[in-house]
C-alpha cells in the first residue's frame, strides 16, 4: 500500500522565490540556480521509481520522502517500505554517466564528459539512516526489527562500478531502480520471520505519517543573503517583474495591467519562505512596501492568520504564516 507519496519540497519553492526576489545580476544567482537544478534532479529521480512501487506487495507499506526527528536531528529517507518481517530503506540517486564506489579510499564519485567529480557516499548515507532510524523506533518503544538498505539509480544509462567485495550480505544492495521488486522478494525469502503484528505495524504506519517532519532550509543564510538584498513589494504573479499597486481593493500590475485581488498572499509567504514563518504588522508592510497599518491588518485578517500569543492584543501582535 502506497501511504505516502512524494511532496514538492519546501526547499525548491523557497529557492524560486528567492531568484524571483533577487535582481537579475545578483552574485548569488548562479549559486542558487545550481543548487535548485541538483534538487530538481532529485526529485525527477525519486519521481522516477513510481513505475517500480505498483509491482511491490501490496499488503507492505511503502512511504516516500520521509522525515523523522531522532533525538537533536532528523532520519530523511527518499524511500521506506515497511513488511511485517524488515524495514528496507532506499537511497534514490539520479545520475548521469559512471558511478564509482571506492573501496580502498571510502569515496564515491561519477565521470561524466571526461569529468571527474566526487560526491557524498551513499554507502555512508544509508547507514547514517539505519543508525537514526533504530535510534527513532527505540525512542518510540517498537520492537526490533532488521533494517535493510538499497541504493537505486534511477538513470537506466549510468554505469556502475563497485568491486566484488561490495557483494557482502552486510552491504546495501545496489543498482538500478528496476531490480526494486526483485530484490523485496529476495529479502522477503532471506527474512521469512515476522517480527511486527498486524495492530503494531498499524500503529508504526500511523506513527512514521504523523511524525514527517518537511525539510526547510534557511535559505537566505545558505547563500549569505540579507534582508537589504531582497526586491520589496507584492511581485505580479503574471509577469514576475512588476511591483503591484494598490487598485481598490485590488492590486495592479504598471508593467503587465493585471490585477489580482489577492497577490499579497503570495508576497506573504514569500516573506515565510525567505526570512520566517512568523512576523509582525511593522515586519510585513516593511517587506510589501505598505505604508498603512490599517491596510495591513486588513490583509492579514483576510488571510485569518492566527497569533502566535492569542491571549495578547497590541501593535506588537506576531502572526503565524502557514507553509
Amino acid at each position: 500500500m502506497h501511504v505516502k507519496t512524494i511532496d514538492e519540497p519546501l526547499p525548491l519553492r523557497q529557492l524560486n522565490t528567492l531568484l524571483s526576489r533577487l535582481p537579475k545580476n545578483a552574485s548569488w544567482r548562479k549559486l542558487i540556480e545550481e543548487d535548485l537544478a541538483k534538487r530538481k534532479a532529485g526529485l525527477t529521480g525519486e519521481n522516477s521509481l513510481d513505475y517500480y512501487l505498483p509491482f511491490l506487495d501490496q499488503n507492505d507499506f511503502i512511504f516516500q520522502d520521509l522525515r523523522l526527528p531522532t533525538g537533536s536531528t532528523f532520519v530523511q529517507m527518499d524511500l521506506l517500505i515497511l513488511t511485517p518481517a524488515f524495514i528496507l530503506i532506499g537511497e534514490v540517486k539520479n545520475i548521469a554517466g559512471t558511478v564509482t564506489f571506492d573501496s580502498k579510499f571510502q569515496q564515491f564519485y561519477r565521470t561524466y564528459r571526461d569529468q571527474e567529480q566526487t560526491l557524498p557516499n551513499p554507502l555512508f548515507q544509508v547507514q547514517r539512516q539505519k543508525n537514526r532510524l533504530l535510534q527513532w523506533l527505540q525512542e518510540n518503544r517498537y520492537p526490533i526489527v532488521p533494517i535493510l538498505s538499497l541504493i537505486l539509480f534511477t538513470d537506466s544509462r549510468t554505469r556502475i562500478l563497485a568491486p566484488d567485495s561490495f557483494q557482502s550480505s552486510t552491504l546495501p544492495t545496489i543498482g538500478h531502480a528496476e531490480i526494486l521488486p526483485s530484490t523485496v522478494e529476495t529479502l522477503k525469502k532471506q527474512y521469512p520471520k515476522t517480527k511486527l503484528r498486524p495492530q503494531t505495524t498499524n500503529r508504526l504506519v500511523e506513527q512514521l505519517l504523523k511524525s514527517h517532519r518537511p525539510q526547510r532550509i534557511a535559505v537566505m543564510e545558505k547563500f549569505g543573503v540579507t534582508c537589504a538584498d531582497l526586491i520589496k513589494g507584492i511581485l505580479c504573479p503574471t509577469c514576475k517583474t512588476g511591483i503591484m499597486v494598490r487598485f481598490g481593493r485590488s492590486w495592479k500590475c504598471p508593467n503587465c495591467a493585471e490585477v489580482d485581488r489577492t497577490a499579497h498572499v503570495h508576497a506573504i509567504q514569500d516573506y515565510a519562505w525567505l526570512i520566517k514563518n512568523e512576523a509582525t504588522n511593522q515586519e510585513l508592510r516593511h517587506f510589501l512596501n505598505i505604508s498603512s497599518r490599517h491596510v495591513m491588518k486588513k490583509l492579514i485578517h483576510s488571510m485569518h492568520l492566527s497569533l502566535k500569543e492569542p491571549y495578547k492584543s497590541g501593535k506588537n501582535n506576531i502572526y503565524i504564516i502557514p507553509d
